[in-house]
Parts: structure tokens; sequence; C-alpha cells
């Protein structure tokens, strides 16, 4: 891992590591919660069909953390590399006011907006 002795990229990378350990911890528990390791799916049927209906949020759920969480790893990347604050699009700076509203952020606002 490279240091950077910005302190704007270090809280960059400590929020995009904190979210990051939440995020995998939801994903360990919902699929805990998925595997059924507390309770098997109820045997009467409209029990069932509403186990199952959580199921699949619980699914959706999970494509959303691990969604974010390739992002997250994408950022901290470019943080490594230095291109944090560089949109991928035109090379134009991202403010650091943009990514303390998206921190994965990889596009100014402008390309962002097209």
């Amino acid at each position: 891992m490279a240091f950077n002795s910005d302190p704007e990229l270090r809280t960059a990378r400590n929020r995009l590591e904190a979210r990051s350990a939440e995020l995998r911890e939801r994903v360990s528990r919902v699929r805990l919660d998925l595997q059924r390791a507390h309770q098997p799916l109820p045997k009467e049927l409209s029990e069932a069909a509403v186990a199952v209906e959580n199921d699949e949020i619980l699914e959706a759920i999970e494509e959303s953390a691990l969604g974010e969480l390739e992002r997250i790893e994408k950022a901290i990347s470019r943080i490594d590399a230095g291109r944090f604050a560089v949109c991928e699009v035109c090379g134009a700076h991202i403010p650091a006011a943009r990514h303390d509203a998206v921190p994965y952020a990889t596009q100014c606002e402008r390309c962002a907006a097209r």
C-alpha cells in the first residue's frame, strides 16, 4: 500500500475502509440468514411464502452491498495509484466535497451529470 501524507486522502481511505468493514459484516449476516443456519423454511405454505419473500429482499441487500464494496475497492486502488481525485472521463479534479457526498466517485460532477 502506498503511503500518502495528504490528510484528506487519509480521511477518505479511513472512511472507505470503515464502510467496507460494515458492508462485509452485512453480507456475512445476510448469507447466514439465507443459509437458514438458525431456522429452516417453515412447513406452512403462507409462512414459507413470507420467508421466500424475505429471502428475495436479503438477496437484493446482498447484491447492493457487494456492488458498493466493489466501488469502494476501486476507490482505494485509485488512492494508492494517486488518481483518487482525478475524473476518469475528462481528467478534471474531483473536489473533496464531491467525495464527501459520494466517497467512491470516479467522475467529476459535470461528467457524472452527462
